[in-house]
């Protein structure tokens, strides 16, 4: 009967630990996902920055040629 109950026990203890690396698992996919999405957003900002000066320049080279 002993033999039963700790292999019983066993059982929950693995299942447990599995499921402990399981979330383990998916917080480290979480935070990589995290950074990807910071990353792809700061992409986004610079080329829309990039975007904003090229903008600008045009403004400032027909104001110029609006002088002349």
């Amino acid at each position: 009967m002993a033999n039963r109950v700790m292999g019983f026990l066993d059982k929950i203890k693995k299942a447990i630990s599995g499921g402990k690396e399981k979330a383990d698992e998916a917080k480290i996919t979480a935070a990589k996902t995290e950074v990807k999405v910071d990353e792809s957003a700061d992409k986004a900002k610079r080329t829309a920055d990039k975007a904003e000066n090229a903008v600008d320049d045009t403004s400032d080279a027909s104001d110029e040629l609006k002088k002349d």
